[in-house]
């Protein structure tokens, strides 16, 4: 009797150990999809924003005809007159590159001549002319004359972006894969996640894993990405798939192996396993604490996920993606509100910082920042990181017009000049780096999050191009 006692017993507790098991790994599976997918969709936010200042920069070319409407291959014009169109030509692309860090920022024509900063590396992938052809090619966007490429003659160091100007001219711009680095960041708790980006054709643009870069997305990964939805996770076999796709439809595709997802679950699985060989009562009993202990683990993860699905992982400020849908309900919801103010904060020479002090050092500016905008904003403030190196806060007020609300703003922006100017006073000397800002102080009315958010970036590329450091304010 005590025999069959004994074994009812083990058996008892090896099924109830793997109930609880298949438990526990389901709710790991839950909970790193659900990890995976937030910091995917924050990476695909911040790749869309990194290829839009590219585009916004081409785009500024199209504010004087002369620039956007020379044709070095027309035979009427005379020598100087070409020459003081071209020279015009690359000194706007002078100031505007001053922004940014190309590898190539010109205007390309139809003859293969070209005006700015074609580099070598470039001109020497058709050595025998077929330039201009080969990068007008690529332009796939109807609407906007436009589009994204890589890969070209095997060159796998750089992305492209091709705009066209006139029939006879398209701009031409690129710049180093390896610059996205500062927009994927890895969270430690996914430290074996691969991130990939990669175009229609599955070829890897950049990827945690630089040998992977150039070649093709696995045939396994591949299939299933093509039969994913624009944003979507996908657990095989293999491999956890999350796939998002980007504004120019490129695709963030990350990728974690089962394996690793069930490392520690099966590690525990044997341990249950041999102490259930040992003694049957014990097992029964540790295999129901230990239930409790990981539900009680795993509700505090699903908190500690909540919070970080919507709040980025270095700075602790709302996310792109939250702080958008939080500023829409404002907006959406009316309380009497009589202004509306939304800021943008962009860092001047912030690449200096990392070249110059390190990677760690430009984390660590990211963090002080966020800090000066908590501590000097109001608490009726929404705070965020919307991008690298770019922030947006936004407030509604109910109490105060808008006259009073546009003082009130000044007085703030100016804080927040003096604190920085103070915290980074060493780093200033250093590197240069400083803020811009973008301001708008909208009355009362209907407005959206991208209203706001398009005439605060406008504001914010004024205070670039008019020498940084400086805010620009539109009421």
């Amino acid at each position: 009797m005590l025999i069959l006692f004994s074994i009812t017993i083990i058996v008892l507790s090896a099924v109830v150990s793997s109930v609880l098991l298949r438990r526990m790994n389901e709710t790991l599976q839950n909970y790193v999809s659900n990890l995976v997918a937030a910091d995917s969709r924050q990476l695909e936010l911040n790749i869309d924003s990194y290829l839009d200042k590219v585009e916004n920069t081409v785009s500024l070319l199209f504010s004087d005809d002369k620039y956007y409407q020379f044709d070095a291959t027309d035979t009427s014009l005379s020598n100087y007159d070409k020459i003081q169109a071209e020279d015009a030509i690359d000194q706007e692309i002078v100031n505007l590159s001053l922004m940014e860090n190309f590898s190539d920022f010109g205007i390309v024509y139809a003859n293969d001549e070209n005006t700015g900063m074609i580099s070598e590396v470039t001109t020497a992938l058709y050595p025998d002319h077929g330039l201009y052809q080969a990068f007008s090619d690529s332009i796939n966007r109807e609407k906007t004359m436009d589009g994204w490429s890589f890969g070209y003659k095997h060159n796998y160091d750089r992305l492209y972006y091709v705009k066209r100007l006139n029939n006879n001219a398209i701009a031409l711009v690129s710049f180093y894969g390896r610059e996205l680095e500062t927009v994927f960041e890895l969270p430690e708790q996914l430290k074996s996640m691969t991130i990939r980006l990669v175009n229609d054709d599955n070829q890897i643009l950049y990827s945690s894993d630089d040998n992977e870069v150039g070649s093709t997305l696995q045939p396994e990964i591949a299939d299933t990405v093509q039969k994913m939805d624009s944003s979507a996770t996908v657990l095989q076999d293999s491999y956890l798939i999350n796939s998002n796709t980007c504004s120019n439809g490129w695709r963030v595709v990350c990728t974690i192996p089962v394996q690793e997802i069930m490392k520690d679950g099966a590690v525990l699985r044997t341990r249950m396993i041999q102490t259930v060989t040992i003694i049957a009562l014990i097992i029964l009993a540790a295999g129901f604490l230990f239930y409790l202990r990981m539900s009680r683990s795993m509700t505090g993860m699903v908190e500690t996920l909540s919070d970080q699905a919507e709040h980025d992982l270095m700075t602790d400020l709302l996310n792109k993606q939250t702080f958008e849908k939080n500023v829409a309900r404002e907006l959406s919801s009316y309380t009497g509100k009589q202004a509306n103010v939304f800021l943008m904060f962009d860092l001047d020479n912030f690449k200096q910082v990392n070249d110059c002090l390190g990677h760690a050092k430009g984390d660590d500016v990211l963090k002080r920042l966020s800090r000066i905008l908590r501590e000097t904003l109001p608490e009726a403030y929404l705070v965020g990181r919307i991008g690298g190196d770019e922030f947006a806060a936004f407030a509604a007020y109910t109490d105060i017009d808008q006259k009073e609300a546009e003082r009130q703003v000044h007085v703030l922006i100016d804080t927040i000049y003096t604190a920085f100017d103070r915290e980074f006073a060493q780093e200033k000397e250093q590197t240069g780096i400083s803020v811009s800002a973008g301001v708008v102080v909208a009355g009362p009315g209907e407005y959206t999050f991208d209203d706001l958010y398009r005439r605060a970036d406008r504001n914010l590329y004024v205070s670039k191009r008019n020498g940084k450091d400086r805010a620009t304010y539109e009421s």
